[in-house]
């Protein structure tokens, strides 16, 4: 099961003097296992715990961000300057929410990532500098 989607657009930056806090914020989230939608059961039990559709273990082993982000399905294109762009590697919506709230305050304010749902629902994660928002869209045509 799971929802499809799929990006349209993208205006995103992260600096590169950022990227090491931006890789500990992402790691610091794995603790948090209240949070993680996805797992494994065992007679009807949880028995393990993890973010839905995220390597877990590859973000822990990540030794740059553009590793990390990869592991959550984000794949990064970056110069010297820092994170440029990003694209959506994934088929389903999982919990990135999560990834965008924890690296929200490295992220250059005005950037946005746009994506379309499989029932044509639009929305986009907005960064403000300190924050992210997700945003609900509308075509309007005249």
């Amino acid at each position: 099961m799971g929802y499809y989607m799929t990006q349209t657009d993208t205006d995103f930056f992260i600096p590169a003097s950022n990227f090491d806090a931006a890789l500990a914020a992402i790691k610091g989230v794995m603790s948090n296992q209240s949070d993680m939608h996805g797992g494994s059961y065992a007679f009807g039990e949880q028995v393990e715990r993890w973010y839905s559709w995220v390597n877990s273990l590859a973000v822990l082993e990540s030794e740059t961000l553009a590793d990390a982000l990869s592991a959550w399905r984000w794949e990064p294109y970056t110069d010297e300057e820092g994170v440029y762009q990003i694209s959506f590697s994934g088929e389903k919506s999982g919990q990135d929410d999560v990834l965008f709230r924890a690296i929200a305050p490295y992220v250059k304010a005005g950037s946005y990532v746009a994506m379309r749902g499989e029932d044509g629902a639009l929305w986009r994660w907005y960064f403000d500098g300190n924050t992210c928002v997700e945003q609900t869209g509308t075509v309007t045509y005249q």
